[in-house]
């Protein structure tokens, strides 16, 4: 594998040569590797790695994917990490972020690994929200899923999608009274931001573009960023809380109520959730299968303004023969 690195990359490395202990220039050279798929598996990302959770063990960042590593990718670069956070959990046994950012690393090769390093803390403390959070994310069994995150909520979990992510277990396990609650829960929050911010709610541009408007429409940096996080959360909650009651509608054999929900979860502007991850597909795909057609046809449409992917297009010109899809996309948790 070529050693050879980007120019912006190659500047932050020669920047580091005279600042060695520089957090700020290494957590920009731990991005700007994660965001180059071809260089996941170079040695100067890893040593990055290794050195971040060495000394920061307890930092954002070692629970998210930027310092994780594919064993195909790298099966040297894995094992290094691995024993490190391995000395770091014997060191620090009830350290709830470092279990988290163990968890976080072996997720992705070894949830049951993962999962057991949580319940050690849970065991020992079973009123630590992010540690239940973080079960419910790992859990392969939906009943375990809504369990653990209904936990996280009692023990008052700040996670700004734990609502939906409630809600979505509750769907798959077939609990539409707790489905319900949430979506009705969710679209309490849209009105309430209604109420708050109006049109304002409604503006369609996004990244600096969105920023900058509200910068102008509040005169306020701290006004602006808040807005721009309310016509985000406007729109998540939106979405979920719609799909949420078109389930239950569905369950209570109201097609009807179930397609105006699917319509409405659709009618709504781009957020950073659902632009990245897709809007929910099991609705349309049960409305189908109901006959829908035509309604999910335009679901799929609306879907367009906030997600761009060019499945859907495909997807669309399926629906419109009144054919199913091969594939959908499995809702992202």
């Amino acid at each position: 594998m070529s050693r050879e690195v980007p120019p912006d990359i190659a500047v932050l490395e020669k920047r580091l040569q005279s600042e060695p202990e520089s957090l700020s220039i290494r957590e920009q050279l731990l991005w700007g590797y994660f965001e180059d798929e071809a260089l996941h598996g170079h040695p100067r990302r890893i040593d990055h790695i290794l050195w971040y959770i060495r000394c920061f063990p307890q930092k954002f960042l070692c629970r998210s994917p930027v310092v994780q590593i594919d064993p195909a990718i790298s099966r040297e670069g894995y094992q290094t990490v691995e024993s490190e956070w391995v000395r770091l959990l014997a060191k620090n046994p009830h350290d709830a972020e470092v279990a988290r950012g163990a968890a976080n690393f072996f997720c992705m090769n070894d949830l049951c690994r993962a999962r057991e390093i949580l319940h050690k803390i849970i065991n020992r403390d079973s009123n630590l929200a992010d540690i239940w959070t973080d079960l419910g994310r790992f859990s392969t069994d939906s009943k375990d899923r809504l369990r653990f995150l209904q936990e996280a909520r009692r023990c008052g979990s700040t996670q700004p999608n734990l609502l939906v992510w409630i809600g979505r277990a509750a769907i798959e396990t077939s609990d539409f009274t707790t489905a319900k609650a949430i979506g009705l829960e969710l679209l309490a929050l849209v009105d309430a931001a209604r109420a708050e911010y109006g049109d304002k709610l409604d503006w369609k541009e996004k990244g600096r573009e969105i920023w900058a408007r509200a910068l102008d429409a509040t005169g306020d940096r701290s006004a602006a960023s808040r807005l721009v996080k309310a016509i985000s959360a406007h729109a998540y909650h939106k979405h979920w809380g719609h799909t949420m009651l078109g389930h239950v509608a569905l369950n209570e054999n109201s097609l009807s109520t179930a397609l105006d929900h699917l319509l409405e979860s659709g009618e709504v502007v781009r957020d950073p959730r659902l632009s990245s991850y897709g809007p929910s597909f099991s609705l349309a795909r049960k409305v189908c299968i109901r006959g829908a057609w035509s309604e999910v046809t335009a679901y799929l449409k609306a879907c367009e303004s906030f997600w761009e992917d060019e499945r859907l297009s495909v997807w669309r010109i399926k629906i419109e023969s009144q054919e199913l899809p091969d594939f959908w996309v499995a809702d992202v948790r």
